[in-house]
């Protein structure tokens, strides 16, 4: 079908479909599905059950055939070939943390815009994803393969969705689209490094310590609960800093610190709120036998880039190592803990990381602990289907980019011959700023013309993977 012809079927079909792929986006968004393993009977929760139940039954609605992974994650497919491409998604999301003006578990349409938590990440595109294989079934223009798009439900947490999904399949699909980035193409993703130091604490002043909720989100809160000193003396101490403070009936002072959410991988514009406690409880002194400490663990949060954990590096092909610290506790043991997550470069070991910190903060007592590793990825940016699929993005959306790196983790990490591309835009016409509107930050959005867009794009790149898999085989 020529290529005119082709945009002109798909903007009918778009045209004609427009309500009801956001009325699906809406359906999915409505729920709150994050990922709670062991939460219930269902493996990561029954927010997520309920969320795969609902895609589905949309997926069987338009005349798919469905298929559950015992509520780890659930595929549509359609098409009668033994091979098949695939799209890859994930359902469950983080938590709505910070401060909303739309609610994020009751999707609202304004100014153009989508709202709610999962409109980006990854709701939105597991329906773009599935209205691209509407079309391409509508139109009959897929010769080759069948499609199929998988959905995951713990993708924000781990990943161990998949393993299940792997263990009741014969096969992968051929080449996969992971529908969670922007466009063109992600040719790398830089290392995801996690790990937690850990200080013994003297005192019995600061009795808790609840920062973060998730190991990939700058936290826009953290609480500190305080005990066994004057309520008076407390606050006048904590008055010069930027933390509220409230006494309570029983004595107990609740501090509590606001900072600006946003993804671990993205941290410019953020502000941590662990951060912000910390230096609190450290230069106030209320407890004067661990302020040290806790002034020690803030200034590992001085930059975003390495320095203050002695690992600044950078590399051409992947970026520069970012790090932040995205939970705060005080463990079983009476130690205060934080847990870091560093995006790191491929010039670079985890293991060189690992060593270098540990050698910091042992001059300060601290130890390490928890140490979970995914390592880079990466494909040549020069390959014939990136630079297809990055030609297809460009003439439809009249723009100019060029594959990318990213921080982010995906499944293509664990989903053989994939790479990230799309739905979102590079120079997206967005709501979103450095504090609301993108991915795991208050106000998620999505702009509705981008949905049908990215669709549009989806659909001519999913026809020419059709043509160039045989060819590339031969």
């Amino acid at each position: 079908m020529e290529m005119d012809i082709l945009s002109q079927k798909v903007d009918a079909f778009l045209k004609e479909n427009r309500n009801a792929i956001i009325e699906h986006i809406k359906r999915l968004v409505d729920v709150e599905s994050v990922s709670a393993p062991n939460a219930g009977p269902h493996p990561f929760g029954e927010g997520c059950a309920k969320v795969l139940d609902i895609a589905l039954g949309i997926g069987h609605d338009l005349g798919f055939d469905t298929e559950n992974y015992e509520y780890c994650c659930g595929s549509i497919r359609c098409g009668g070939q033994d091979k098949e491409i695939g799209f890859f998604t994930h359902l469950d999301v983080v938590p709505a943390s910070g401060k909303w003006e739309h609610a994020p578990f009751s999707a609202e349409q304004a100014d153009g815009y989508l709202f709610g938590r999962g409109t980006l990440d990854d709701k939105g595109p597991a329906i773009i994803a599935l209205y691209t294989m509407k079309c391409l079934r509508d139109l009959g223009i897929m010769e080759h393969h069948a499609l199929r798009l998988v959905m995951g439900c713990n993708e924000e947490n781990g990943m161990n969705d998949l393993i299940t999904y792997k263990e009741h399949i014969s096969a992968l699909p051929e080449f996969s689209i992971i529908a969670d980035g922007q466009f063109p193409v992600c040719y790398a993703e830089k290392g995801c490094l996690g790990f937690t130091i850990k200080h013994p604490l003297s005192s019995r002043c600061v009795q808790d310590i609840a920062g973060g909720e998730v190991p990939n989100v700058v936290p826009a809160m953290a609480k500190a609960t305080l005990k066994n000193i004057p309520s008076a003396q407390a606050l006048q101490a904590l008055a010069p800093f930027p933390v509220t403070a409230t006494v309570t009936e029983d004595g107990t002072i609740e501090v509590e610190a606001t900072g600006i959410a946003s993804h671990a991988a993205k941290p410019e514009g953020s502000r941590n709120a662990i951060s912000v406690l910390l230096n609190a409880l450290g230069k106030s002194g209320i407890a004067s036998e661990d302020s040290s400490v806790f002034l020690h663990a803030a200034g590992y949060l001085n930059d975003y880039y390495g320095e203050s954990i002695d690992v600044k590096i950078t590399d051409q092909h992947t970026g520069r190592l970012t790090h932040v610290a995205c939970m705060c506790w005080i463990t079983e043991n009476w130690e205060l803990a934080l847990n870091f997550n560093v995006r790191y470069p491929a010039c670079i070991t985890h293991t060189q990381i690992i060593e270098s910190v540990t050698a910091l903060v042992a001059q300060n007592g601290f130890s390490v602990d928890e140490v979970v590793d995914s390592a880079p990825i990466y494909i040549s940016p020069t390959s014939p289907i990136v630079q297809a699929m990055t030609e297809i993005y460009n003439e439809i959306a009249q723009d100019e980019a060029t594959p990318y790196y990213e921080g982010s983790i995906t499944y293509a990490r664990i989903i053989p011959n994939s790479f990230t591309y799309g739905p979102h835009f590079p120079a997206a016409s967005a709501k979103a700023s450095n504090q609301q509107g993108k991915e795991h930050m208050p106000d998620e959005c999505i702009y509705i013309d981008d949905v049908l867009s990215a669709i549009k794009i989806y659909v001519f790149a999913v026809q020419r993977i059709d043509h160039i898999l045989p060819l590339a085989n031969q």
